[in-house]
C-alpha cells in the first residue's frame, strides 16, 4: 500500500484596489491550518487493464487568528474513502490518477458530506 500525510499553513492577506468608491475598499487577512493522510491499497481488481485502487483519507483544517471564527466555525475533519485508477496522460509519462471519492465532514456546528471527482488533465 502506499501512505501519505500532507500538512499546509497559509496566511493570506486579501486587499482590494481600483475601486471607484472609497467605501468600498478593504483589506482583511485569513489564515489556515490542514493536515491530511490516506492510505491506497490495490483491490486485486483490473478496469480496463489498470490496477484498481481503494483509499481510505482523514483529516482536519480549519483556521486560527483574529478573524478565526468569521464562518460560524473554526474547524472542521473529514474521514472518507473512495477509488482510483492509474491514467496515462501521454506516452513514456508516468500515469497520474483518477480518483472517486465521498467523505464525512463534522465540526462544531458543521455537519455534512462531500462527494468528489478528481480528474488529471495535463
Amino acid at each position: 500500500g502506499r501512505t501519505s500525510v500532507h500538512a499546509r499553513v497559509a496566511h493570506t492577506w486579501i486587499t482590494s484596489f481600483g475601486e471607484t468608491d472609497p467605501v468600498q475598499a478593504f483589506r482583511e487577512t485569513a489564515s489556515g491550518y490542514s493536515l491530511r493522510g490516506e492510505y491506497v491499497r490495490s483491490t486485486g481488481l483490473q478496469l480496463a487493464g489498470r490496477s484498481l485502487d481503494w483509499l481510505v483519507s482523514g483529516g482536519v483544517a480549519g483556521f486560527f487568528g483574529p478573524n478565526r471564527d468569521a464562518l460560524g466555525f473554526d474547524a472542521v475533519a473529514e474521514i472518507g474513502g473512495g477509488f482510483e485508477l492509474p491514467v496515462a496522460l501521454s506516452l513514456g509519462q508516468s500515469p497520474a490518477r483518477a480518483r472517486v471519492f465521498a467523505a464525512y465532514l463534522r465540526g462544531e456546528d458543521v455537519k455534512g458530506w462531500t462527494i468528489g471527482l478528481n480528474l488529471p488533465f495535463w
